[in-house]
């Protein structure tokens, strides 16, 4: 998958341990997410701990991550 440039700068600035990086991704991906783990688990509250935790556990690896995509996959992966 290819990154838009608002991705790209977004993704360096995550990279780069700045707030504004890391809510860019966190407000696209939470609802995706909690639908998902929403899915696995049938429990909306467990499903939105299950994916704030995936996100600390980005939060805490981010500089591993070497593109915008394997930041969605990695996220995905975590909640699963």
């Amino acid at each position: 998958m290819l990154a838009t440039k608002t991705e790209e700068k977004k993704f360096v600035s995550f990279q780069k341990g700045e707030e504004k990086g890391f809510a860019f991704f966190f407000n696209e991906y939470y609802a995706c997410l909690s639908f998902f783990a929403f899915k696995i688990l049938n429990d909306e509250a467990e499903a939105q701990d299950v994916v704030s935790d995936s996100f600390v556990k980005l939060w805490e690896r981010r500089e591993a991550i070497d593109k915008p995509g394997s930041l969605k996959s990695y996220l995905y992966t975590t909640v699963k």
